[in-house]
């Protein structure tokens, strides 16, 4: 799978591709569309026949099909709305599940965990506090 910029007059925006199985003979490239509004992180689905991505804070899914060697997308569809800031994901075994990958983003400013004090001339203060008795 490849992710790149459309052709035509669409600039600036990523799009899902599938890149031909084996040159035709004819030498021509062409990649078969998968996404048609956007689209990053692809993976194939493992239990599916399934091309799950990113577009605009949605996990969309793609039915896929082989015709003579040539392949075939069916429409995108919304397989999982509101994951928005996704950094990666992957689709559990089962197909059912995905893991996904968010940045942590603090509410709060950090809280020290631990607070260390330095005493430097301890003896010394110990010294002039209480001076020793003879």
């Amino acid at each position: 799978m490849e992710v790149g910029e459309p052709g035509g007059q669409i600039q600036g925006r990523t799009e899902v591709y599938v890149p031909p199985f084996s040159a035709p003979p004819s030498g021509e490239q062409n990649r078969a569309p998968v996404s048609d509004d956007g689209g990053a992180l692809p993976v194939w689905a493992p239990e599916s026949s399934d091309i799950l991505y990113q577009s605009r804070g949605r996990i969309m899914a793609v039915r896929y099909t082989t015709r003579g060697g040539t392949f075939v997308a069916d429409k995108p569809r919304v397989w999982a709305a509101n994951f928005g800031g996704v950094v990666a994901f992957d689709v559990a075994p089962d197909g059912n599940r995905v893991a996904v990958v968010v940045p942590a983003t603090p509410r709060e400013a950090p809280r020290p965990d631990h607070t260390i004090v330095l005493l430097q001339n301890v003896f010394d203060e110990l010294r002039r506090r209480a001076p020793a008795v003879e």
